[in-house]
């Protein structure tokens, strides 16, 4: 084998490598988000939960403001 083909060869080889070590990347970072996905659904569930109740307060006092005032005197 020539210099010529062997740095071809050589070349060729670190194209396949590049390609298997960015498959491999995608792979671990699929990996990754879906593990931290799961071991935060609960508390993500959590925030929302609240987030829903927090909103209905706001709407209400948003409501009870936007009321003309009753009562005595008024």
């Amino acid at each position: 084998m020539t210099d010529r083909e062997l740095r071809a060869t050589i070349r060729h080889r670190f194209t396949a490598l590049r390609a298997d070590v960015q498959q491999r990347r995608t792979e671990l970072i699929t990996e990754t988000e879906a593990k931290l996905f799961e071991r935060y659904r609960a508390e993500n569930e959590r925030a929302d939960e609240l987030d829903r109740g927090l909103k209905e307060v706001a709407d209400e006092a948003n409501r009870s403001c936007s009321e003309p005032p009753t009562g005595p005197g008024r």
